[in-house]
């Protein structure tokens, strides 16, 4: 073996060592008052349709977030504190832009932090923004669009209030299969999309991050024309990056039902993608 072989290794060894002693896995919730007095966090809007709620999850199978990597705040719930992240992630969530907690069984969400975190180095403040079942011009709606920011905004103000430095905000997206089912036109759809996350933009969201939806089952190519039109939208506007488009190729086996993907898809995916918003 090289000399550089066993740099790279020592690299290694030391950054999982440091991911390990800094992150100490606790239950309870943990409030502003039990959060170091100097924090630089991240502010992350995970948003989207059913695939992203993790109807189609399993919370067991979903990877432990270590306290300290990452926390979930409650813009409807409970916007008094912060809570460690723990799957199913959004399950307490309430409001407009949530999904009932019985269709909350495990999500991308623990994984994508714990990638973005070993990458970075920084907590996740992770924010949940979910509707199963709709298309592109409900999250283009004035309801959509203001729950949307409320969200976002009232995440903002608890940090600053409580002396938490925000480094990053953005969002990840993964949305776009019922847009396939109704026949919306790419067109339509990246113009709903901007429109979804305009606000956001105009009030300091630096990015949206997208996930490409899959394909429902016995069908690859049904959903091709909304993920032509999210890559497209990538490649001309430089306020949405492609994250992952790991579910279209993913074979029917990971489909926990016709339409949703399990725990073992959501990881693969919840993993790339916190690479790739980590380093774009």
């Amino acid at each position: 073996m090289q000399q550089n072989d066993w740099k790279q290794i020592l690299k290694t060894v030391i950054a999982a060592a440091f991911v390990a002693i800094t992150c100490v896995i606790i239950s309870k919730p943990v409030q502003a008052e039990e959060i170091p007095g100097v924090m630089t966090v991240d502010l992350v809007l995970f948003a989207g349709q059913s695939n992203m709620a993790g109807t189609g999850g399993n919370a067991r199978l979903a990877p432990a977030v270590p306290n300290g990597c990452g926390y979930e705040f409650l813009p409807a719930a409970d916007p008094s504190g912060l809570h460690s992240l723990v799957e199913p992630f959004g399950k307490m969530e309430s409001g407009y832009l949530a999904d009932p907690s019985s269709l909350r069984k495990g999500t991308l969400v623990s994984s994508f932090v714990n990638s973005y975190y070993a990458a970075t180095g920084v907590p996740v403040v992770a924010v949940s923004a979910v509707r199963g079942a709709t298309d592109s011009a409900y999250w283009a709606s004035p309801q959509a669009k203001s729950d949307l920011l409320y969200r976002y905004t009232l995440a903002k103000s608890y940090l600053t209030s409580n002396h938490i430095t925000l480094r990053r905000s953005f969002a990840v997206w993964l949305q776009g299969e019922s847009d396939a089912i109704e026949g919306t036109t790419g067109t339509q759809y990246q113009t709903n999309v901007t429109s979804a996350f305009g606000p956001l933009f105009a009030s300091g969201l630096e990015r949206v991050y997208v996930i490409t939806p899959g394909h429902p089952k016995g069908n690859a190519a049904m959903f091709d024309p909304i993920i032509n039109a999210q890559v497209e939208l990538c490649a001309k506007d430089a306020r949405f990056t492609l994250a992952s488009t790991a579910l279209r190729s993913m074979s029917d086996a990971y489909l926990s039902d016709d339409i949703h993907y399990g725990q073992t898809a959501l990881n693969m995916v919840g993993q790339a993608a916190g690479g790739v918003a980590a380093v774009n």
